[in-house]
């Protein structure tokens, strides 16, 4: 009973950590944050922000980080393992300079338990991120499937990021 508690608790200051934090972020037009109910105590939330580039590394091994190029488009995918966690979070960087202004077209497709979404598109400027992060309010069971993230260059031929994906228990 204690740790379904402590996980709840754990659940709401990170909500709450992500409100804080969309409040206070740049309120121009490319700044975004929507939230889904995916069912089943599954809710994901997709964002664009200009926040540096920090990974959150899973404790227990199931990441990955890595650069490439979209050329002028790419998909990537990534599997979770339902004993590595029930959070998981997966962050694309516009590696493009300020200088070259090619904006990347990101699109998230998540396969949670079975069921399959698709996130609308989401414009990514230079030095800027887009992010999914998926999180089943079920402590003692990890989220099954995985998810796509599929970036292309827009008003460009190839457009570089920085792909990295991460997932732990909550």
């Amino acid at each position: 009973m204690f740790k379904k508690l402590a996980s709840m608790m754990l659940a709401a200051a990170m909500c709450l950590a992500l409100g804080v934090s969309a409040f206070a972020a740049d309120t121009g037009a490319k700044t975004l944050r929507q939230v889904y109910d995916l069912g089943n105590g599954v809710t994901a939330v997709v964002v664009v922000d200009q926040i540096g580039k920090t990974a959150m590394p899973a404790r227990d091994g199931n990441s990955m980080t890595f650069s490439d190029v979209a050329s002028p488009k790419k998909t990537q995918h990534y599997n979770f393992l339902e004993n590595y966690g029930n959070f998981c979070d997966l962050r694309v960087w516009n590696d493009a300079t300020k200088n070259e202004g090619t904006q990347m077209k990101v699109t998230f497709k998540a396969t949670v338990n079975g069921k399959t979404t698709s996130f609308s598109p989401v414009l990514v400027d230079p030095q800027w991120r887009a992010y999914i992060q998926l999180n089943s309010n079920q402590p003692d069971k990890g989220i099954n499937g995985g998810v796509d993230a599929t970036m292309e260059a827009v008003d460009a031929s190839s457009v570089p990021y920085t792909f990295v994906a991460s997932q732990d228990w909550m």
